[in-house]
């Protein structure tokens, strides 16, 4: 017998800036015992039966201290953190299982200023900081570059990157892929167009410590792997159910009990065996503010608010923000999948329908052929 009850969301914010943590729009100075002040942004009960845990107990154990002293000691020369405490859990399930099913993720915001310069979960501690280190690195000077409009630059060949190219990868092959959308908007029309840039395409919510993690889904169904594309080539298998079916079957999400499930991605993995890219002169974008599909319109909207110049493999300016409208007919035709064995799972939240979910993407990078898009530079 399953006893109905749902954790949603807890979350800890900590801004960590010149050699110092703040509680998220808070005044005062924490210190690591004040850590343990975890906030529920949601917890709803469906019957009588509260199971009673404690996330604090495992919340601030050494590595994560560590990680923290880390952060610290790189928080200057304008170079901020941002560090969210997220836990989480979607679904139905017997009461002994709760603990065991409770997911924790870390995400690292990286700041200059006030441009965010990325985004990522914190999952082994090495690979994390040498990440941050290496932006760091690469945005050192960042104050001394020079600023240009994209439409000034001259550049047709754009490769996106990191946080840019995840979520690229969520909206033209995970929205399109959920089974509602696939039947609704005919997006079945596009399976060869996607076939030819040889990709392998999953769906996988059974990672633990990722923002798309789920044990089961809110329907009460054991959650499973969907391989949608492997190699190039088509499954039959959607997220959802089958292509050749409208009935959902899976992967049923929402955000709370007021909403209707619906079928979601968790964590999308999009990979190819392609190396093409051979440009030293190109624009490279890493990070998008917004980015969404408008379907009805079969337009995809991607407002860039972090690109760079490079000139023979280095930074020669920064771009001001500019927004990329591409019809969805020929997102297919302008876009190459470069193998990137360095990609890392990115956190994204996700809207579908009003309702906001956690969900992260592992993508490859992108080439973009930008020469016949409508490019719109912000003042």
């Amino acid at each position: 017998m399953f006893n109905k009850v749902r954790y949603l969301k807890y979350e800890l914010i900590y801004n960590i800036v010149n050699n110092v943590i703040y509680e998220h729009n808070m005044n005062k100075k924490s210190e690591y015992s004040d850590y343990l002040s975890i906030r529920p942004i949601e917890l709803e009960i469906l019957n009588q039966n509260l199971y009673s845990f404690s996330i604090n107990e495992n919340v601030f154990n050494h590595t994560y201290k560590s990680l923290f002293q880390k952060l610290l000691e790189m928080a200057k020369n304008n170079f901020w953190f941002r560090v969210y405490f997220y836990y989480n859990d979607v679904c139905f399930f017997n009461l002994r299982d709760v603990k065991s099913s409770l997911n924790e993720s870390i995400c690292i915001e990286i700041f200059y200023g006030d441009t965010s310069l990325d985004y990522i979960i914190y999952n082994k501690k090495k690979e994390c900081i040498d990440h941050i280190e290496n932006i760091l690195k690469t945005f050192n000077d960042f104050n001394k570059l020079k600023v240009i409009n994209f439409n000034r630059c001259n550049k047709k060949i754009v490769l996106l990157k990191e946080q840019a190219a995840a979520t690229l990868s969520h909206e033209i092959l995970g929205h399109i892929f959920e089974i509602d959308n696939y039947n609704l908007f005919k997006y079945y029309n596009y399976l060869n167009n996607i076939s030819r840039l040889n990709l392998t395409i999953k769906d996988m919510p059974n990672i633990k410590g990722s923002f798309g993690y789920y044990k089961y889904d809110d329907m009460g169904i054991k959650s499973q792997d969907i391989i949608i594309f492997d190699k190039g080539k088509f499954t039959g298998d959607i997220i959802g159910g089958k292509s050749n079916q409208t009935n959902v079957t899976n992967a049923l999400r929402r955000q709370s009990l007021q909403f209707r499930c619906l079928p979601r991605m968790s964590n999308l993995f999009v990979n190819t065996e392609n190396n093409y890219f051979s440009q030293k002169s190109f624009i490279e974008i890493t990070k998008f503010n917004k980015c969404y599909i408008h379907h009805k319109k079969g337009i995809l909207e991607l407002n860039v608010s972090l690109a760079v110049l490079k000139e023979d493999g280095q930074i020669a300016s920064i771009l001001t923000p500019f927004k990329l409208n591409i019809p969805i007919k020929n997102i297919y035709d302008i876009i190459v999948g470069e193998n990137n064995p360095r990609s890392q799972l990115r956190p994204l939240l996700c809207q579908k329908q009003n309702q906001i979910v956690s969900c992260s993407t592992l993508s490859c990078d992108w080439i973009l052929k930008t020469n016949e898009l409508e490019v719109i530079d912000y003042e």
